[in-house]
């Protein structure tokens, strides 16, 4: 089958996105030790969401299904809560110099370069760009903030 064109260039630019995406990870940096415990907090309420969303029907629930549907709502503010933390604490370690900014641009910059604020903010407006957090201790990717 031919690919008609420009579909081969998302194919790629989701292979790129993935790549950066999969070097994702955590340093054991004394800095960054609060942002990951919240980080995994979240991730651990995120579970719990997709395990309440899987086992009701939202949109049709039933009467019995009101104290579970409580709980689901309970769960979702502490997860939107705790994303929030986590996201303050991530704009926190920018501001104070412990995590660093680098772009990454589609079939341009496949190692990244590292951006100060002015440049990242400018840069959410380029399409082509992923805009990544990485510990300034150790180089470690912790995240993704643009894509």
């Amino acid at each position: 089958m031919v690919k008609k064109y420009g579909q081969n260039d998302d194919e790629n630019r989701k292979d790129f996105l993935q790549k950066i995406k999969n070097q994702n990870g955590d340093c054991i940096c004394p800095n960054l030790t609060e942002l990951f415990k919240t980080k995994r907090k979240a991730e651990g309420l995120e579970g719990k969401c997709y395990l309440f969303k899987n086992n009701v029907d939202i949109e049709n629930p039933s009467i019995e299904d009101k104290s579970f549907l409580q709980e689901y709502l309970k769960t979702v503010e502490k997860f939107e809560s705790m994303v929030d933390q986590y996201n303050s604490q991530l704009f926190r370690g920018v501001e104070n110099e412990i995590l660093d900014l680098r772009v990454y641009r589609f079939k341009i910059d496949v190692k990244g370069t590292k951006i100060t604020q002015k440049q990242a903010i400018y840069l959410f407006e380029e399409e082509a760009s992923i805009i990544t957090l990485d510990c300034r201790e150790c180089g470690q990717q912790i995240d993704i903030c643009k894509c």
